[in-house]
């Protein structure tokens, strides 16, 4: 009877130890993003670095996807890919347009790694606020206005504002009978941010019209070098007689 419980005990002891093997193994991938968690409005650009652990005995590959709740482009942009061996551990460090957040809102930046099924994921909350009075006037800090916080020019410098236009139609032209999307796309040439983009479509060619859309389309603010884009739906009657519009 004595051995039989010596037996029992360590087949229990065993299991545990099993137990605890898998609960190590179940920590799977972890992910942790650090970045500046607060910004003033028109600095340009945050960066967060996304660290990655595999926990797990076994090597383990995927993509790496880092994604920004603003309008500003995300640097590097698209999915990259992540291989580590067991017990191994790297970081990816990412650079995100500000310009075009909204001040004083939360939002999440979000970092994902998958490889068919998700490995791991984090989030970073993240405020965009006034510049500090005490920056003012830096360089390449522009000054704000205190009523609605808009930029302001500042007198010291010798704005040059420009812009490219592009309206880019349909392969092949505009079709009658049918909805037909004409982009505008609009880049700052120009040495300045703008606080305000609009995108507007004026008088049409006759028997042209708009379909279920504004005339107007609010862009947000634009940075310099940035481009935005809108699209219109314009329906072409089939009486159009052709030609160049």
């Amino acid at each position: 009877m004595k051995i039989k419980i010596l037996s029992l005990l360590m087949t229990i002891s065993l299991l545990l130890g099993l137990g605890t093997d898998f609960r190590s193994y179940a920590a799977g991938v972890t992910m942790t993003i650090d970045g500046p968690g607060v910004a003033p409005q028109y600095q340009g650009s945050a960066e967060f670095t996304v660290k990655i652990k595999n926990n797990t005995g076994s090597a383990i590959s995927g993509n790496l996807v880092f994604t920004s709740p603003f309008p500003g482009d995300v640097s590097p942009s698209g999915q990259q890919p992540i291989s580590l061996s067991g017990g191994a551990s790297t970081s990816v460090k990412f650079t995100a347009d500000l310009y075009g957040a909204p001040m004083g809102s939360y939002r999440d930046f979000l970092a994902t790694l998958s490889n068919g099924s998700l490995l791991a994921s984090d989030s970073e909350q993240f405020k965009v606020e006034p510049i500090d009075p005490e920056d003012r006037g830096k360089p390449n800090l522009p000054t704000i206005d205190e009523k609605d916080y808009t930029y302001k020019p500042d007198d010291t410098i010798n704005y040059n504002p420009q812009t490219k236009l592009q309206v880019i139609g349909p392969k092949g032209g505009m079709n009658p009978g049918q909805i037909n999307n004409v982009e505008l796309k609009i880049t700052n040439t120009g040495n300045a941010p703008f606080n305000k983009v609009v995108a507007s479509v004026g008088a049409l060619s006759d028997k042209m019209s708009l379909k279920n859309a504004p005339t107007d389309k609010d862009l947000g603010s634009m940075g310099k070098g940035k481009t935005l884009s809108a699209v219109f739906p314009i329906y072409v009657e089939n009486s159009h007689e052709g030609g160049n519009v």
